[in-house]
């Protein structure tokens, strides 16, 4: 289970004595085994169903410490930067940056709280999550920077690679081989970086009451467009009854940001045409209603509505 990984080991930030271990799998042709394990000692043998005996893992709470923090938690320090990957922090480290890691695309409450316990508020915070073709460490960088504001971490900035030269910063550094320019790179980001500043409680709010997006989608989107995604998802849901959409469909259609609002009231007028031009079909093709028409009708509304996601695919 262990063999073939890469071991890096977390320290309690008081005892700075290792209390766990997180194993990344060295070996990229598999796809069999899980990327990263995170154990704190091995467990008792096990025998599996094979017949198999071996020693079992006890797990690692990862969530309830931060790589590096016990180096960096008695330091003078108004800049660190926090990334996804432990390899990601390391490399800033050997460049002379201050750098903390989850171990994982996620800061939790207990995370913060260590942050907040250690470190100035007025610190600057440079979430370097990465960035991803699903887009998970971004969208994840902007739910963290929500949670650090309401923790009175007013300064933060959210930084990305060049996807072009890799997702994250170690995909980065092998591409490149060569440090004094992945610097100026980082130096680059730096600057470019998105200064996190809140959508209002109010944009948010209305937002979720559209109910095309949920709490936790209002709170992963860029507060710089929430405006713009407002009047999506109300001329949406005021023109689609969004409760006949399937979850695939439905996120087929949240997925539509780039769509410009012309454009998207067009597709609206035309899918409610097409609509109503079926209802009025079905009904002169089954009079008297029966459950038989009705299940008809149903069929050729979800049959519209699954246009979006044609549409979706489309324009991407």
């Amino acid at each position: 289970m262990l063999n073939d990984r890469v071991f890096f080991p977390f320290k309690d930030h008081e005892t700075e004595k290792v209390v766990g271990f997180q194993c990344r799998n060295a070996d990229l042709t598999t796809k069999k085994k899980f990327k990263y394990l995170n154990i704190s000692d091995y467990g008792e043998m096990t025998t599996n169903k094979n017949g198999k005996t071996y020693r079992g893992v006890i797990p690692f709470a990862i969530g309830n410490f931060l790589f590096n923090l016990h180096d960096l938690k008695d330091r003078n320090i108004d800049n660190i930067w926090i990334t996804e990957g432990v390899a990601d922090t390391i490399k800033l480290l050997e460049l002379g940056y201050m750098a903390l890691s989850p171990g994982q695309s996620n800061l939790t409450d207990h995370h913060i709280q260590l942050l907040s316990k250690y470190f100035d508020k007025s610190v600057t915070i440079n979430l370097f999550f990465d960035t991803d073709d699903n887009e998970v460490g971004q969208n994840n960088s902007i739910r963290i920077a929500y949670k650090l504001w309401q923790y009175g971490f007013k300064n933060i900035n959210i930084v990305r690679t060049y996807q072009q030269l890799g997702k994250d910063l170690t995909d980065c550094s092998i591409k490149l081989q060569n440090d004094d320019l992945l610097k100026t790179l980082i130096d680059t980001w730096e600057k470019e970086s998105y200064k996190f500043s809140p959508a209002s409680d109010e944009d948010l709010n209305s937002l979720i009451k559209t109910k095309l997006f949920s709490e936790s989608d209002a709170l992963s989107l860029d507060p710089r467009d929430i405006q713009n995604r407002l009047k999506f998802a109300n001329t949406i849901t005021q023109s689609i009854n969004i409760s006949k959409l399937s979850i695939k469909e439905l996120n087929k259609v949240k997925s539509l940001k780039n769509i410009d609002l012309e454009s998207l009231v067009f597709l609206i007028e035309t899918l409610k045409s097409d609509i109503s031009s079926e209802t009025t079909e079905v009904k002169k093709e089954n009079e008297p209603e029966t459950i038989a028409s009705d299940t008809k009708l149903e069929k050729k509304k979800i049959g519209i509505y699954s246009k979006i996601s044609h549409i979706s695919n489309c324009m991407f």
